[in-house]
């Protein structure tokens, strides 16, 4: 089974846009014309990275919940949270140490 979600995907593209386009102001376009001023007053915020919390939420959600629901007993609940934080951990804290 196929685990990525193509709409998920289109939805991470528009979140690192977002992201690109907050970072483009003041740093790339210093002199604003009045229309990109109004682009940047819609557009420019934090949209992008509340937008990457919510998919990683759905992410998260997505793959700890079945196997939580399966679980038989509070002993394998607590040992599926464990490993399921450990993985992320080390999935992260690679990229968050460099």
């Amino acid at each position: 089974m196929n685990k990525r979600i193509e709409d998920i995907e289109c939805l991470r593209a528009v979140a690192v846009i977002a992201v690109l386009i907050h970072h483009a102001n003041g740093n790339l376009f210093t002199a604003l014309s009045p229309g990109l001023a109004t682009f940047y007053t819609y557009f420019g915020g934090w949209f992008g990275v509340d937008l990457f919390f919510a998919i990683s939420g759905f992410v998260i959600a997505r793959d700890l919940l079945p196997h939580l629901a399966a679980s038989a007993s509070w002993r394998e609940t607590r040992s599926l949270v464990f490993s399921f934080w450990l993985r992320r951990a080390f999935r992260l804290f690679p990229a968050a140490w460099g």
